[in-house]
């Protein structure tokens, strides 16, 4: 768990900062793993007296631990002291190179580069920084007169480092694929009731306020449809929740039948259901087709039942403008409804 939190830096991230936290996973894995290059390294010069390249090494060592500290107080200065590391290594390796030393060392730092413009900047920048670097390299050796074999040591930590990032994001790829898709789910469970699979309440108001904006523009009308089954609860009392469940599902799904494309269809809750009909010249239509579609009785696991329902509407603007208006009046009238034409569920010949 510590070494987690080294890696991102010891923030926090939420489920939408899945890039932002790997991108500081990915920059202080390959941080922590050129030090210990680097030190290495730098040890094995003062071993064979080259304390020339030594005192570099050294100092891109305190370097790289500044931008871990840097990075660790807030998170606007982590890309600031990232791109001032990548500068630095950039003019010690064309120094460190030039100067015809055993390039391997110096090399490696490139992988903080190339981790950083393509995680952090873009793929397509890291393809022209790797070009640059390979560019750069080739024209030092050419300059400083270096072989062949050392052009080809010099670009090799170019190459592999490159390969070793697109496999690294090749690998996270399914990681990102499952984040995004529980994202989509959490969206998705957000606006849709889980039982019916048609929307709740929460997206039945963004589409109703969407929608009276819309008829209030061109001077059109809609209607609210408020339905409401009748007995329910004496459903779910002798045939258990999952009659009732049952009944909901396929209720919602006969409902949906009949409506157009324009329609929203909603469960409000419990064994509530609101529609907006945008063609308010079918609402009459419409409900005789509810009426002879419910007559139908619904197969549960327990037995089969056939469930009636109270029915009552409201149009817009004739009985109200504002959405609370609007719902209100539906209510009442669903309410009225039942109160004279109350029916009970009845089983199934």
């Amino acid at each position: 768990m510590k070494f987690y939190n080294l890696l991102t830096s010891g923030y926090t991230f939420s489920k939408e900062e899945y890039s932002a936290k790997l991108s500081y996973i990915l920059f202080n894995s390959m941080l922590l793993f050129n030090l210990l290059l680097l030190i290495l390294a730098t040890a094995l010069r003062l071993y064979e007296a080259d304390y020339y390249q030594a005192s570099f090494d050294s100092l891109y060592v305190l370097a790289s631990l500044t931008v871990f500290v840097i990075a660790r107080i807030s998170r606007s200065y982590f890309v600031v002291a990232l791109y001032a590391l990548v500068f630095m290594s950039y003019l010690l390796i064309t120094f460190s190179f030039y100067k015809g030393n055993n390039p391997i060392g110096g090399m490696g730092w490139y992988f903080i580069l190339l981790m950083t413009v393509v995680f952090i900047r873009g793929y397509k920048e890291g393809v022209i920084f790797f070009l640059i670097s390979t560019a750069t390299i080739v024209t030092v050796s050419i300059l400083g007169h270096h072989t062949p074999v050392k052009v080809f040591i010099g670009i090799m930590p170019f190459v592999v480092a490159y390969f070793f990032i697109r496999f690294y994001e090749k690998r996270n790829m399914s990681f990102r694929k499952i984040v995004e898709a529980q994202k989509n789910l959490y969206a998705y469970q957000a606006k849709y009731d889980k039982l019916t699979n048609i929307p709740n309440r929460e997206f039945f108001f963004d589409q109703l306020e969407r929608m009276l904006t819309e008829v209030l523009h061109n001077h059109e009308k809609i209607a609210i449809l408020f339905i409401d089954l009748d007995c329910f609860k004496e459903i779910n009392d002798t045939c258990g929740h999952q009659a009732g469940d049952e009944v909901l599902a396929e209720t919602s799904r006969r409902l949906k039948v009949e409506l157009g494309e324009r329609d929203v269809l909603a469960r409000f809750g419990g064994d509530e259901f609101v529609i907006i009909i945008k063609d308010i010249e079918s609402v009459e239509s419409l409900l005789s087709r509810f009426s002879v579609m419910m007559q139908e009785s619904i197969a549960t696991h327990v037995k089969k039942l056939t469930v009636s329902f109270s029915v009552g509407f409201a149009i817009y603007p004739d009985h109200g403008r504002t959405e609370t208006e609007l719902m209100a009046h539906a209510d009442r009238a669903m309410y009225q409804a039942k109160k004279k034409n109350k029916h009970r569920y009845r089983e199934a010949c």
